[in-house]
């Protein structure tokens, strides 16, 4: 723009290309504000909401485990209906773990979308089923109290597993791809691309020719032909002329030059 200025700008061709330069100049910038900056608060933000994440899940995960070895349920009112009291401190890991997983789930959700990071809140799911599904697995295995298979903890860890196993391994190669990236694909080969076949190479074994009598011999015969006999041995010396071309070459000089 400043040199538009200062080269006059009166045509307008150069207004309108100092108006697009201005346009792309604001558009730049608008996306640039659109687009906050990944920081140390954006990493904290991140980190924070997906450790609350795993800590929710892991609350949750321990709190089961504590219900199904009292054998299954518990309560706090027991005046119409007789139930177990929780163990001390269950029932707010429990209601921490859920609520507090759901709601740092969001923020890591937004705070991924915000700052343009990778998101890995889909795999929240599977570690939720398959921790859970493992408690249904190994507590109705061996219930407590009892030397007898439960069933029905048996069937809800095999669904739990299912719910949370099929997810992962559909996603696994996408996973495996986004932490460990493949190299770049060759250009070659395409479809429909051949590969250049190699022609054999063929050894010409050098001859010597020494050309026609007048070139060869010119104003001095004797001259000459000396020198078309040391041409002959330093090509047969370089290894250019065999002991049998050598020979064959040598007699007809001499022949010609007689």
């Amino acid at each position: 723009m400043a040199a538009i200025l200062r080269s006059g700008g009166s045509s307008p061709s150069s207004w309108t290309q100092s108006g697009s330069l201005l346009r792309s100049a604001t558009v730049i910038g608008t996306e640039s504000a659109r687009t906050p900056r990944a920081g140390v608060a954006a990493s904290l933000t991140v980190f924070m909401s997906l450790a609350a994440v795993v800590c929710g899940i892991t609350l949750l995960f321990l709190a089961m485990r504590s219900i199904m070895e009292i054998g299954g349920s518990c309560g706090s009112d027991g005046v119409h209906i007789p139930v177990r009291p929780c163990p001390e401190g269950v029932p707010l890991a429990a209601m921490g773990g859920i609520f507090g997983g759901v709601i740092a789930l969001f923020v890591y959700i937004w705070a991924t979308a915000k700052y343009g990071v990778p998101a890995w809140a889909w795999l929240g799911w599977p570690a939720l089923f398959l921790s859970l599904g493992w408690n249904f697995l190994e507590f109705g295995i061996d219930p407590p109290g009892t030397g007898e298979l439960a069933w029905g903890w048996l069937v809800c860890g095999v669904v739990f597993v299912a719910m949370g196993g099929v997810p992962l391994v559909a996603f696994a190669k996408p996973l495996a791809r986004a932490i460990l990236p493949l190299p770049a694909r060759p250009e070659y080969p395409y479809p429909g691309y051949q590969r250049p076949r190699k022609e054999p190479v063929v050894l010409v074994e050098p001859t010597y020719d020494p050309g026609p009598p007048g070139d060869r011999m010119g104003s001095s015969g004797e001259t000459s032909l000396v020198a078309a006999l040391e041409r002959l041995s330093e090509l047969h010396r370089s290894g250019a002329l065999t002991d049998e071309e050598f020979s064959a070459a040598k007699e007809r000089v001499l022949e010609e030059g007689a």
